[in-house]
């Protein structure tokens, strides 16, 4: 079972600044190599925990974002050792590359030919 740890008030803050006690207590659990699961609202500091808990280790790690610039956003900020990428791109990895290629099952499967015309430009027969 997970170690959990609840954040309440942290607000964007970076490596540099003393961690609350409980951006403290995610890192001590951290440190003890068990499974550690960190629940929070939005602005509360949860970013700038993992950004803290990449600086503690050397160990490669993974951070999911929702979209792309969210994700080039925490690049920049996280250690080399952790991976920044969006969710849909690390499903496409897994995908085999053999099913991204055939036709219409990973791209415009479920478009219209009038929503193809409208993003390309091009005139889409069925």
């Amino acid at each position: 079972m997970p170690a959990t740890v609840t954040l309440h008030s942290v607000k964007g803050l970076s490596p540099v600044h003393k961690p609350t006690q409980e951006q403290a207590d995610a890192i001590d659990n951290f440190k003890t190599g068990q499974n550690l699961k960190i629940n929070a609202f939005a602005g509360t500091g949860k970013t700038s925990t993992l950004q803290m808990l990449g600086e503690c280790s050397s160990k490669r790690g993974l951070y999911l974002a929702f979209n792309r610039s969210i994700a080039d956003d925490a690049q920049k900020r996280f250690p080399s050792n952790i991976t920044c990428q969006t969710t849909h791109s690390l499903a496409y990895r897994a995908t085999p590359s053999a099913y991204r290629t055939i036709k219409g099952k990973m791209t415009n499967r479920y478009s219209t030919p009038d929503s193809r015309t409208k993003a390309t430009g091009k005139t889409w027969i069925p």
